[in-house]
């Protein structure tokens, strides 16, 4: 396996942790911070935490791969 793809591979995981752990803090914060999400506003706020990271992961994939390669 090259440099690169080990590389990259770390950087997807790590991105996959934020977004999980985003989602954990935002229903934990939901029930132990008083946010007053409903159910359903929640999942939505999740929705677009997760899609922003992942476009913005995508978005960025040809400036990391420039500089690693």
């Amino acid at each position: 396996m090259s440099n690169q793809a080990k590389i990259m591979g770390e950087l997807t995981q790590t991105v996959r942790f934020i977004v999980e752990r985003l989602k954990s803090d935002l229903v934990e914060g939901n029930n132990s911070q008083d946010l007053n999400l409903d159910e359903d506003t929640l999942r939505k706020v999740i929705f677009v935490v997760e899609s922003s990271v992942q476009d913005s992961y995508n978005r960025s994939m040809d400036n990391i791969l420039s500089a690693i390669g």
